[in-house]
């Protein structure tokens, strides 16, 4: 039988497969430079549990990390696991080989990786989660239920404008997996819309087919949210959350797959990341 560290180790052997279980850590695609755990570069990717919901991981959630050093991170150094199990993280670090250096959980857990004030154990902006590539989708899940909230300062998303003012209209579109939407825009945006704010919120209703062809009794879906942090260096909090609140996607520019040229990024004319405002058509 194996040991519970080698038991770990065969649950993650296809972590770097495409699969239906795994994919890259939403919003961290790719080798990325990173220097603790001795490394100059990481990957991470997660099982499709963790994926779920990032803001509320459920048990059963595993992150893997790739270490990597040399040139852009060519070389492989080692893989750090958390399990989470019973609410409690489980923490491993392997040899690219498999072979096992470091195992434990709770009081066990391998030396500094849930201490107070080091590594994991200092992750304090999420309620002390343990983890911190999902700091952005918690965050995410708190501004999805103030826009949800009728009691908001500027009330609930619903009762906003769209761009060019007006009720939204439904509308068919060619985004993949999504046969409708409805865009909304708070009074910050709408206050400027060629020129967006700080604080500018547009909201993005995906919504699958009905039986009407205009829409109108299209289900929805999902939200997808632009915030804008910074107009000065153009930067943007984006997310997509289900109706149900779970978290799919979060993150500012540097980590939003969103922000690429394949997408908003190609955005250029106005350069403000936005194609809806006029400033891109």
């Amino acid at each position: 039988m194996p040991t519970p560290a080698e038991a770990l180790w065969l649950e993650i052997t296809d972590y770097d497969t495409a699969s239906a279980d795994w994919a890259g850590f939403p919003g961290f695609p790719g080798i990325v430079a990173f220097t603790p755990h001795g490394a100059t570069h990481r990957q991470v990717f997660a099982n499709a549990t963790a994926r779920d919901d990032l803001a509320a991981l459920a048990d059963g959630s595993i992150i893997v990390k790739e270490n990597r050093t040399g040139t852009d991170g060519a070389d492989l150094a080692a893989i750090t696991v958390m399990k989470l199990d019973a609410g409690e993280w489980t923490y491993a670090a392997y040899a690219p080989d498999g072979t096992n250096m470091a195992f434990g959980s709770g009081a066990n857990a391998p030396a500094n990786c849930v201490e107070a004030t080091m590594c994991h154990g200092n992750d304090t902006d999420t309620g002390g989660d343990e983890v911190f590539l999902n700091n952005d989708a918690v965050a995410a899940k708190a501004l999805f239920d103030e826009l949800n909230d009728a009691n908001a300062n500027d009330g609930a998303y619903t009762t906003w404008n769209t761009f060019g003012g007006g009720a939204a209209a439904y509308a068919a579109t060619a985004h993949p997996n999504v046969d409708f939407k409805r865009e909304f825009i708070n009074p910050t945006a709408e206050g400027d819309e060629a020129a967006l704010a700080d604080g500018s919120i547009l909201v993005k209703e995906e919504r699958s087919m009905g039986t009407q062809t205009d829409g109108s009794d299209s289900t929805l879906d999902a939200l997808t949210v632009m915030q804008r942090v910074d107009a000065t260096a153009d930067t943007w909090f984006w997310a997509k959350v289900t109706t149900d609140g779970k978290v799919k996607f979060a993150g500012q520019d540097a980590s939003a797959a969103c922000a690429n040229g394949n997408c908003h990024g190609g955005a250029s004319a106005g350069a403000d990341k936005v194609f809806a405002n006029g400033m891109n058509d």
